[in-house]
């Protein structure tokens, strides 16, 4: 099935936006703190809201783009990001604690 014959042509922007703010906004911002918790580091409070916001826009919007394929890429992607980001942190701080 062709989803761009199902999907409204103001459906195929509002995805193609969020696929480009979370390219070009979002994706560099947890890129660096992947890079930072993967050194050892912790993440700060307004880190991990920006992450759970991150997730929470992405949930909403999701069922404006269910089927797109795209849209399901980058939302696996960032559930993987998310996941890896937090568990690394979570690593850090237990082994901050135990210091």
């Amino acid at each position: 099935m062709d989803i761009s014959k199902t999907v409204s042509a103001r459906q195929q922007a509002t995805i193609s936006a969020l696929i480009q703010r979370f390219n070009h906004e979002r994706l560099p911002r947890i890129q660096a703190m992947q890079r930072r918790v993967h050194q050892g580091e912790r993440l700060g409070e307004m880190e991990i809201l920006y992450m759970e916001r991150v997730i929470r826009d992405l949930r909403r919007n999701q069922a404006k783009a269910l089927g797109n394929p795209r849209f399901e890429a980058l939302l696996s992607k960032v559930v993987a990001l998310y996941v890896e980001v937090t568990d690394a942190a979570l690593e850090n701080e237990r082994a901050f604690r135990q210091r």
